[in-house]
């Protein structure tokens, strides 16, 4: 503990608080992990998100093989989304 957070816990414990409120004046809660948004996006090892890509579900024997292979590849997420998505992360 620092020198601060000592004399900080020294006051609190003097002014009758007690140890579980002292905890929550010095730590911030953590961020929740976004459990849906952690089911649907990959975090690749160097370090980019990957998604499953859509439109591949119904109305399957009107598109291509091509193109149904193409969709079965994952995609990267987009660079606009890209913050948020790892904030729902909790990265």
């Amino acid at each position: 503990m620092s020198e601060t957070r000592v004399a900080d816990s020294q006051r609190a414990f003097a002014s009758g608080q007690k140890l579980y409120e002292y905890k929550f004046l010095i730590e911030m809660p953590k961020i929740k992990t976004h459990k849906g948004a952690a089911k649907r996006i990959r975090i690749t090892r160097s370090g980019k998100l990957k998604r499953r890509q859509a439109m591949q579900s119904h109305n399957l024997t009107k598109k291509t093989s091509a193109r149904k292979r193409r969709l079965r590849r994952p995609a990267d997420i987009n660079s606009g989304d890209e913050k948020r998505m790892r904030r729902m992360l909790a990265r």
